[in-house]
């Protein structure tokens, strides 16, 4: 009887072990922890960063009791080399009733991963934290340089990035002098980078019009690059357009009246 008692025991406890790996499972850790109700913080500001890059960020506090608040902003991972600000160097400020919105930029650590940006607020004896987990990754460089060859200034050349087709930058390039050379780069940061060949594109567009004329001047420069498969896929590659763009010559540049 004593030891089919001990069995019983042993079968009880292992299935209260076993229940509670399942509710582990079921039951995500908490993102926030408070001492009041009422309170939450909402960040707006990109859910994923690259290598050793800056993500700006805005946080607001949301209490229907209009209090004072202190807040304290760091960042915290399994591997935070190179990132910032670490608790030891939080970001600190206080807000009032009526403005309630808090600016603070985080640098990536230096290698992919997961990364936490923690909010502690505090009102008295009352706090709230908010843990925030954010994607870094290592960034895709694309570069290419736009030369005019032209004796008259170039203006407003708008440059556009896709890759695989999926614009992901837009930038504007106020002048490039006569004779000059400019370098344009952007980066494409994101999750979802697929192992295998993938194709970039530049588009400049000389008068901003919108339109890719190549008969008129515009240019497309086009490129691929490859991303390895497995456990590391994610690896900081550069992509060195090797085309030069040369704007079009004087006459051609006269006669589409660039701004």
């Amino acid at each position: 009887m004593i030891a089919m008692s001990s069995r019983n025991i042993i079968k009880s406890f292992v299935a209260i072990l076993l229940m509670s790996v399942l509710l582990m499972q079921i039951i995500p850790p908490a993102l926030a922890q408070t001492n009041t109700t009422g309170i939450r913080v909402e960040l707006n500001g990109p859910s994923v960063i690259g290598t050793l890059r800056g993500g700006d960020y805005t946080g607001t506090i949301i209490d229907p009791d209009n209090r004072e608040w202190s807040y304290m902003v760091y960042v915290d991972g399994a591997n935070i080399s190179g990132a910032s600000p670490l608790e030891p160097e939080a970001v600190n400020g206080t807000i009032s009733p009526g403005n309630y919105t808090f600016s603070f930029n985080i640098t990536g650590m230096s290698k992919a991963g997961e990364l936490d940006i923690h909010v502690n607020c505090t009102s008295g004896t009352l706090y709230y934290e908010k843990v925030q987990p954010i994607i870094v990754v290592a960034p895709i460089h694309i570069s290419a340089e736009i030369k005019n060859p032209s004796n008259v200034m170039v203006n407003n050349v708008t440059v556009r990035f896709l890759v695989d087709e999926v614009e992901i930058d837009h930038q504007l390039i106020n002048s490039i002098p006569a004779m000059q050379t400019t370098t344009t780069s952007s980066e494409w940061i994101a999750t979802d980078k697929e192992p295998g060949w993938h194709d970039s594109k530049i588009l400049v567009d000389l008068n901003g019009d919108g339109v890719i004329d190549l008969e008129a001047g515009d240019m497309i420069v086009e490129d691929r690059f490859y991303i390895e498969g497995g456990s590391d896929w994610i690896f900081a590659l550069t992509v060195l357009v090797g085309l030069t763009i040369l704007i079009v010559g004087f006459g051609l540049i006269t006669r589409r009246k660039i701004r």
